[in-house]
Order: C-alpha cells, then sequence, then structure tokens
C-alpha cells in the first residue's frame, strides 16, 4: 500500500501538455499512472511512468504504444487486450479482473485477479488503480473531458499524429479536429476556471462515473492541475507549482515498490498450481461447450421434424408433443454455465431478425415459431463453433 504517497494520473487531453514538462520532478513526488494514450506524450519527455493502464481490447489501443518501449514501467492490462500489448517491452505485465464473460469463466476456476472500475473511459480505469494502491491523494492531468484550445489531444499521442499525417490540402488536419468537436451532441459547461468549455453528452458521462466515485472515497482526495479540464463536482483544481514545493519521496516509493516484490513471492511459488487450476478451466468451458451443443444440434433436429410435417396431419399432435422438449432444452441451455460466454458471440436481437428474415418463413404462426426457435438453435452453435 502507498501509505502517504499520493498518485499522478495522466490522461491525454491537450491541458496535459502543460503538466508534460514537470514530469521528472512530479515523479520524485508520486506514484506515476499513465493511461495508454498519454504514454507517447510521456517518453518523449524522457520519463517512463510508474504504471502504464490499458484495458480495452481493441486493435486500435495498441496503436499508442505501438512502437515504444518502457522498460521500468508495470502494465496493467486484461485478459481481452490485443495479443501485441502482451509484447510491450516493459518491466512487467499484470492482468486485472477482465470484463469480459470468458475471462470471468477462467477466473471464476484459477483465481480472482482484482476488479478495477470500468466508467467507459481508461482514464476511470486509472483512476481507480490509484485508488486500488491505497495512495492518499490523487492529482490528474489531462482529464479534460472536453476540448480545451479548441484541441482533442495532448500532442504527440497518436490520435494528435495520425490527424496530421492523414491531412492533405483538400483535407487538413482541422478539418478532422472539427468533425470530433461537432461529431457528437456538443454541450457547453465549464472549466475550473469557470470558463466555458465546448464537451459532449459522451464526456458528461464519465464525469458522472467521477463525481460519484470521488464521493464514495473522500479519505482520498482527488485533485486536476489542469485547470481548463471539465469542472467535475468533488475534483478540485490544485497548483501545479504549489505540489512542486513538496518534498521528494524517494524513501516512500522506494518502500512501496520493495513490497511490490515481495508481494510476488507467493505468487511465483504458485504457478505449478495455477497451470493446473487453468488447465481444469480449459477442459471444463470446453465441456460444457461440448454438451451445449449437443443440447443445442437435438432442438435443432426436433424443429426440423415438425417444420417437415407442415401441411400434415400429424402437425398438431407433433407441436404438441414437441413443445415441452424444447423448453426442457432452453432451461438446459440458460442454466449452462458458459451460457453468458456463449452470449458474446451470439447475435442481437436486431441482427436475428435480420437472419430470420432472409429465408422465407412458414405462413403457420406455430410453424413459424418453431422455424424461429430453429433458427436460434443455428447461431448457438455457430457460436460454439466459433469458440
Amino acid at each position: 500500500m502507498a501509505n502517504g504517497l499520493p498518485a499522478c494520473v495522466l490522461a491525454a487531453g491537450p491541458s496535459l501538455d502543460q503538466v508534460i514538462p514537470y514530469l521528472k520532478e512530479i515523479k520524485k513526488r508520486s506514484i506515476l499512472i499513465c493511461v495508454d494514450t498519454a504514454l507517447k506524450s510521456c517518453l518523449r519527455e524522457g520519463v517512463e511512468p510508474d504504471f502504464i493502464l490499458l484495458v480495452d481490447p481493441q486493435y486500435w489501443n495498441t496503436r499508442h504504444i505501438a512502437g515504444l518501449s518502457s522498460p521500468s514501467s508495470v502494465m496493467i492490462t486484461e485478459l481481452a487486450a490485443y495479443p501485441s500489448v502482451f509484447r510491450f517491452n516493459c518491466r512487467e505485465i499484470i492482468l486485472c479482473s477482465s470484463l469480459y464473460t470468458i475471462g470471468k469463466y477462467f477466473e471464476n476456476i484459477c483465481g480472482k485477479k482484482g476488479q478495477l472500475g470500468a466508467g467507459g473511459s481508461v482514464a476511470t480505469t486509472a483512476w481507480d488503480f490509484a485508488r486500488f494502491c491505497g495512495c492518499n491523494e490523487i492529482f490528474m492531468a489531462g482529464l479534460d473531458l472536453g476540448f480545451p484550445f479548441k484541441r482533442t489531444h495532448s500532442k504527440g499521442c497518436f490520435f494528435e499524429e495520425r490527424t496530421h499525417k492523414m491531412s492533405n490540402r483538400l483535407n487538413p488536419a482541422e478539418s478532422a479536429n472539427v468533425g470530433y468537436l461537432f461529431g457528437a451532441d456538443i454541450a457547453i459547461s465549464k472549466d475550473y476556471l469557470g470558463n466555458p468549455l465546448v464537451t459532449d453528452n459522451r464526456m458528461s458521462m464519465y464525469a458522472w462515473w467521477f463525481e460519484s466515485k470521488v464521493a464514495s472515497f473522500p479519505g482520498q482526495p482527488t485533485f486536476s492541475f489542469t485547470h481548463n479540464s471539465l469542472s467535475i463536482p468533488g475534483i478540485k483544481p490544485y497548483s501545479l507549482q504549489d505540489f512542486l514545493l513538496r518534498p521528494e519521496e524517494n524513501e516512500k516509493r522506494h518502500n512501496f515498490f520493495e513490497a511490490e516484490k515481495k508481494s510476488k513471492t507467493n505468487f511465483v511459488s504458485e504457478a505449478e498450481s495455477r497451470k493446473i487450476n487453468f488447465s481444469k478451466a480449459l477442459t471444463s468451458i470446453l465441456d460444457d461447450f461440448s454438451q451445449m451443443y449437443e443440447v443445442a444440434k437435438k432442438g435443432q433436429n426436433l424443429c426440423q421434424k415438425v417444420l417437415k410435417a407442415q401441411g400434415k396431419i400429424t402437425f398438431e399432435s407433433l407441436y404438441s408433443e414437441i413443445i415441452p422438449q424444447l423448453d426442457k432444452i432452453d432451461k438446459s441451455i440458460m442454466s449452462s454455465a458458459s451460457a453468458e460466454v456463449i452470449s458474446l458471440v451470439f447475435p442481437t436481437e436486431q441482427q436475428l431478425e435480420k437472419i430470420i428474415s432472409a429465408q422465407p418463413s412458414p405462413n403457420n404462426p406455430k410453424a413459424e415459431s418453431i422455424y424461429k426457435t430453429k433458427v436460434i438453435y443455428s447461431e448457438l452453435m455457430k457460436g460454439i463453433k466459433g469458440y
């Protein structure tokens, strides 16, 4: 635990540029936590953060760290991250609990990693990690949640550089920036200085998350070094110059990371048991998938049997006979331990309707119901094959 040690969380808003020149001094007085989007700006200043947070599984998020190296940093990520993240050159990679169902399935057998908050932005997770570390104060930098200086990101980050690389005489970078600024439902709010700030509804949701979480942990107050950021109730502005007048915390930083090393002793010694648990989890989910596949296949065959009897005298009696069996199959599928895992790749209701309407369905309402049920079983089997 970081007893008496503050944390500084670096987000990638435009106002981060005001803080970047002071990173070396900030790091001497705090634990430096950086979101993936801000890493390039941080490294350009010659500062490797103590921790890097990357929890979004999308490919485009890997572009923020592509080609970069931070050998002294610890990467905090989750199981669903894009594979190249796990090849990033850093001191070590530590997993937090997964936000996704298949990760949760494995964790239930292999052991929990530790849940970090998810408010829709990696900055929310970074703030929660600082709180999890036990930091007595949390200082945010670049958490703009708006567009100060009519810009979208700090200088040098992937999004900003990509805009310039793709610009040309007929489509300059300014055109792309205007698209970002006015592409969502814009709103005018206030920064910490009371000045108007352009923001949007999505960022307002992030602000609400911070407001509610900060209020829940009054013993770990949160401040903002960047006063051009969106003013969030509960987060107070703090003078960066006043922070830099504080004494350096080299001893506390040393003790924090020494304690971190000691806590890994049991983790390393339990490597063999973790491998056994992982094998159990893998065998378990494959067995669940196989059982669910066979159950869905049985349901599909029953549906096919009824549909073949359309127009025949046996249809009604066959329909009445099979409905209880299909109900039993549905209950078996829904009670499966891997049902939630499969739901991740199962079509949405809208996609399902599109699949159903692509083929001519029966005119008989009962037969139509059976036809739709058959499609659901077929899609379920496809999802299991996909896994």
